[in-house]
């Protein structure tokens, strides 16, 4: 092999390398849940509920929100887990346009005994920016999420 292919398929090959680097994406995460607001059944936030979330669930104001997530910003293939009061629970991708959005199926008896049903991150498509929301399910009128951002920046 002549000394330029040589340089030539080293510099493929360094390319090839870093390409394959940028592609993919592995970061932990963690969030201080310190928003907590009605939301209607269609999902909707209702402040005229926001008194009852915060009765009833106060008590997990300032709670933690962790994990890590791996997106391959190529193929789009994904995956995300996540640990909230000790339970870590796996999340799948929700396929929603311009973010990265994951969210559980369903949750561990140790959350869903305190009314826990969805876990759900969104990561934004520079990765700066992580959004963690906990919904409890309440029976009634509303649900109650419990958010690292305020209700208005759904």
């Amino acid at each position: 092999m002549s000394f330029t292919n040589k340089v030539l398929a080293t510099s493929i090959l360094a390319l090839t390398g870093f390409a394959a680097q940028a592609e993919n994406v592995s970061n932990p995460f963690a969030v201080e849940l310190t928003q907590l607001y009605a939301v209607t059944q269609p999902g909707a936030p209702d402040p005229s509920g926001d008194s009852m979330c915060r009765d009833k669930y106060g008590e997990y104001l300032g709670s933690a929100l962790d994990g890590k997530y791996d997106i391959n910003t190529s193929t789009l293939m994904m995956s995300a887990e996540a640990n909230y009061l000790g339970s870590m629970v796996k999340m799948f991708p929700l396929g929603i346009a311009h973010t990265y959005a994951f969210m559980t199926d369903g949750v561990p008896p140790a959350l869903s005994d305190r009314q826990i049903n969805r876990i759900i991150v969104n990561v934004s498509t520079d990765f700066e920016k992580v959004e963690g929301d906990v919904m409890f399910v309440t029976g009634g009128e509303f649900n109650c999420v419990l958010s690292n951002l305020p209700a208005n920046n759904m």
